[in-house]
C-alpha cells in the first residue's frame, strides 16, 4: 500500500490531532453544525440518545443537546473536549463529554444509543481498523438504532495517504451490509418459526427450508455461469474442500436463495386466483392451473431477476466474468449480465418451488399429495413433503447449472467483464482472457484464498492490475 505507515501511527495518537487544534490546522471544523445533520435533526420529534463519535469540537453535540436530544460526545484531543466542555457551560447546556479513545466506548456502553453519528471520524482512523469500528457501532447501537454518517472522501484512492483516508461507498456498503445480514437471518428465522407454531406443516414454510436448503450447491452454480462475488463479503475459506470451487457460501446468499426462488409464487398464485375468479370453470386457468401458474412465475421470475441481479452487479456484489455476447446486456463492461441466459434459466427452479406448493380446492399442496401418491415416508407425512420438495428442487439446480455447465464447454462464452474488478478473488479463465491483460491464468486462487472478512487487521487492497485493459473476447 502507498499509505506513510509512520503518518498512519501518528494519526492513531491523540497527540497527532491535539497539535491539529493548537495550530489552528482543522480543515474539517466548519464552525458551526454540519448543514445536512441540522437538516435531518429537525425530522426527529422525539428525544433520542445519541453518541457521536470523534465529535470534534462539537457543534453538532451542542445543536442536538439544545433540541432536547440526550447527547454523548466523545473525542481523545484534549483541547477538542476542552472547548465542548466551555461551550456547554456558556450555554447551559448537559451532556456526556467523554475524553477517550472511541474503540474502548464498548467498554463502558452497550445496546445503548438510538443514533450513532459521525463526521470525519472514520475517514481519520487507519483503513486496517474500519471493520473494528462497525463492530463497535453494532455494539453501543441499541437494536432498533441506526448509524447515521456523512462519509468522505470519495474522490481520494483508498491507498493513498491520510489522514483524511479515502472512502469507497460500495466498499463502505459492504462492510456494514454484514451487519444487516445477520438481522436479515434473525428475522427469516422468527418468521419461519412462528409460521410453522401457528400453522405447522405449511407447505410453504417446508419450502421455505427447502429452497434456502439447496445453498449447498452455491459454489457450482457460482462457478458453472461465470460468477464471481467480492471477495469483501463474508466466506468461507477458498482452501475449503468443495467450497474450494467458489467460496462464496456467505449469510448474504443463503437469505436471498429462500426470497428469491420462492419470492415469485406469491405474485403468481394472487395474480392466479384473480384471474380464476373472472374466468368461467371451463377456461384454460381452471382446467390446467398447474400450467397457468408455472407460466405466471415464468414471467415474474424472469422480471424478477433481471432487476435484482443488474442492480446487483452495478452495486459490485458480483461479476459475471464472461457471457455468451448475444442476448446479454452490457457485454465487455464490468457490469455485463447474460440476461437472456439468466434469467430464463433462474426460473428453473422458481417454477417447481411454486408449482409444489399450489393447493387445491382440498386445501392440500401438490407437494403433500404427491408424497402421499409415491408412498413416501407415510407415517411421517411432513417430513415426506419436505423431503420431496428438497429433492425436486436440487434436481431442478442441477438443470439451471447444467445448462450454464453447456455453454462453459462450448466455449461461446467469450465476452469478458473488463476491467476485472476482483484479481484478488479466485477464478478461472480457460481462454486466457485475463492472462493477456496482465492477470496470472488460466487460474489463479488470489490473494484472499485463505482470508474472510471481518478480521480485525483489515484486509488486502483490491485493485486492478490492469484497470485501463482492453480486454477483448475471441473475434
Amino acid at each position: 500500500m502507498c499509505i506513510n505507515d509512520t503518518q498512519l501511527i501518528e494519526s492513531s495518537k491523540p497527540e497527532y490531532w491535539e497539535k491539529s487544534y493548537k495550530s489552528g490546522e482543522m480543515g474539517w471544523d466548519i464552525g458551526e453544525p454540519t448543514p445536512v445533520f441540522n437538516r435531518w435533526i429537525q425530522t426527529q420529534k422525539e428525544s433520542l440518545s445519541i453518541c457521536i463519535l470523534g465529535a470534534g469540537n462539537g457543534w453538532d453535540a451542542l445543536h442536538f443537546a439544545e433540541k432536547g436530544h440526550k447527547v454523548t460526545a466523545v473525542d481523545f484531543a484534549e483541547s477538542a473536549v476542552l472547548n465542548m466542555n466551555v461551550a456547554a457551560t456558556k450555554r447551559g447546556l448537559k451532556l456526556n463529554i467523554l475524553h477517550m479513545d472511541i474503540f474502548n466506548l464498548d467498554e463502558i456502553f452497550t445496546n445503548t444509543f438510538d443514533i450513532v453519528l459521525e463526521y470525519t471520524c472514520f475517514c481519520a482512523i487507519d483503513p486496517d481498523q474500519r471493520d473494528v469500528y462497525i463492530s463497535l457501532v453494532n455494539h453501543i447501537l441499541n437494536p432498533s438504532g441506526k448509524f447515521v454518517g456523512l462519509l468522505f472522501p470519495t474522490d481520494k484512492n483508498l491507498d493513498s495517504d491520510g489522514p483524511p483516508f479515502g472512502v469507497d461507498i460500495d466498499t463502505t456498503l459492504n462492510l456494514f451490509s454484514n451487519y444487516f445480514t445477520v438481522i436479515a437471518m434473525l428475522v427469516v428465522i422468527v418468521l419461519c418459526v412462528m409460521s410453522w407454531r401457528k400453522n405447522p406443516g405449511n407447505p410453504s414454510v417446508l419450502m421455505a427450508i427447502a429452497s434456502t436448503a439447496i445453498v449447498w450447491q452455491d459454489p457450482i452454480m457460482n462457478w458453472a455461469p461465470y460468477a464471481v462475488y467480492n471477495p469483501e463479503l463474508w466466506h468461507l475459506p477458498e482452501w475449503w474442500p468443495y467450497v474450494s470451487i467458489s467460496p462464496t457460501v456467505e449469510p448474504f446468499i443463503v437469505i436471498g436463495y429462500c426470497m428469491f426462488y420462492f419470492g415469485p409464487y406469491f405474485p403468481a398464485i394472487w395474480i392466479l386466483r384473480r384471474i380464476q375468479a373472472k374466468k368461467p370453470m371451463d377456461a384454460f386457468v381452471w382446467r390446467h392451473p398447474l400450467w397457468s401458474l408455472a407460466g405466471l412465475i415464468l414471467v415474474i421470475g424472469f422480471v424478477m431477476d433481471m432487476l435484482l441481479e443488474v442492480t446487483l452487479v452495478r452495486t459490485g456484489l458480483y461479476i459475471y466474468s464472461q457471457v455468451i455476447p448475444w442476448g446479454s446486456l452490457f457485454p465487455g463492461t464490468t457490469f455485463q449480465f447474460p440476461l437472456i441466459w439468466e434469467s430464463t434459466f433462474v426460473p428453473f427452479v422458481m417454477i417447481p418451488a411454486g408449482v409444489l406448493c399450489y393447493r387445491d380446492d382440498t386445501g392440500r399442496a401438490v407437494a403433500e399429495k404427491l408424497a402421499q401418491k409415491l408412498r413416501l415416508l407415510s407415517s411421517r407425512p411432513r417430513l415426506a413433503t419436505f423431503l420431496l420438495m428438497f429433492g425436486i428442487l436440487n434436481i431442478a439446480y442441477f438443470m439451471y447449472g447444467g445448462a450454464f455447465g453447456i455453454i462453459r464447454a462450448s466455449g461461446i462464452a467469450t465476452a469478458v467483464a473488463c476491467p476485472y474488478p476482483f484479481p484478488e478473488a479466485k477464478v478461472y479463465d480457460p481462454q486466457g482472457f485475463y492472462e493477456r491483460e496482465g492477470e496470472p491464468g488460466p487460474y489463479f486462487e488470489g490473494l484472499w484464498n485463505t482470508w474472510m472478512t471481518g478480521q480485525p487487521e483489515g484486509r488486502p487492497a483490491n485493485n486492478p492490475i490492469n484497470p485501463n485493459a482492453a480486454c477483448v473476447g475471441e473475434s
